[in-house]
C-alpha cells in the first residue's frame, strides 16, 4: 500500500510517501474547506454550551469593567465629599411647623363641629426628630467596604430594607 510519486526531474528516483498520511493529509484538508464553508454561513462560530456541572466561562467585556469601575470611583468620590461636609450641608436645619384644623368624628350638626374643632401645630419636616427610618436602596455592587461595614453595621443587610434608628451623633456620622 505504498504509493509511488514520480518526479519530473530524475526517472531514477521514487519518493515513496505511505498511504496513511496521505488520507490524513486529505481528510485535514477536508476538515480545512469545512470550517471555512461553516466560517461563511455562521460567522459568529460555533459556542461551546457548558452544563450546569462543568466550569462556567464568564466573558465581560471593556466596557462593562469600564463602566463598573468609573461608577465605583465615583461613587467613593461622592463618600469622600459627604464626609468632609457632611448630608446636614445639603438639608435645612429649620423645623417647618405647620397647623391643621382638626374636627372629631361623631358629631352630628354643623355648630358642635363648629364648637369641638381645633388647630393643631405640627412639626413638616423632621429636623430635631428622635427617631429616623433608614432604608437600603441599593445592592452592595459598586459600594466602598466602609458603607458595607456600615450598612452591615446596621443590620441593612439586603436591598429595601428599613430599619427605626435613634437620631443621635453617632447615627449622624454614620449617615
Amino acid at each position: 500500500n505504498i504509493k509511488v510519486n514520480m518526479s519530473a526531474n530524475n526517472n531514477d528516483e521514487l519518493q515513496l510517501v505511505p498511504e496513511t498520511i496521505l488520507k490524513r493529509k486529505h481528510d485535514l484538508d477536508e476538515v480545512k474547506a469545512h470550517r471555512a464553508a461553516q466560517q461563511i454561513i455562521n460567522p459568529k462560530g460555533n459556542r461551546k454550551v457548558f452544563s450546569k456541572k462543568s466550569k462556567v466561562v464568564k466573558v465581560l467585556k471593556p466596557e462593562t469593567i469600564l463602566a463598573r469601575a468609573r461608577s465605583m470611583r465615583n461613587h467613593s468620590i461622592r463618600y469622600k465629599r459627604v464626609l468632609k461636609k457632611g448630608m446636614q450641608k445639603r438639608a435645612s436645619k429649620t423645623q417647618v411647623v405647620k397647623t391643621k384644623i382638626v374636627i372629631p368624628d361623631g358629631l352630628d350638626d354643623v355648630e358642635q363641629e363648629q364648637e369641638m374643632q381645633r388647630e393643631v401645630k405640627y412639626v413638616a419636616n423632621s429636623v430635631g426628630g428622635k427617631l429616623v427610618f433608614i432604608i437600603r436602596l441599593r445592592e452592595p455592587n459598586g459600594m466602598p467596604k466602609n458603607v458595607k461595614k456600615i450598612l452591615n453595621n446596621m443590620k441593612l443587610k439586603s436591598s429595601n430594607e428599613g430599619i427605626f434608628l435613634r437620631y443621635d451623633e453617632t447615627t449622624k456620622k454614620k449617615l
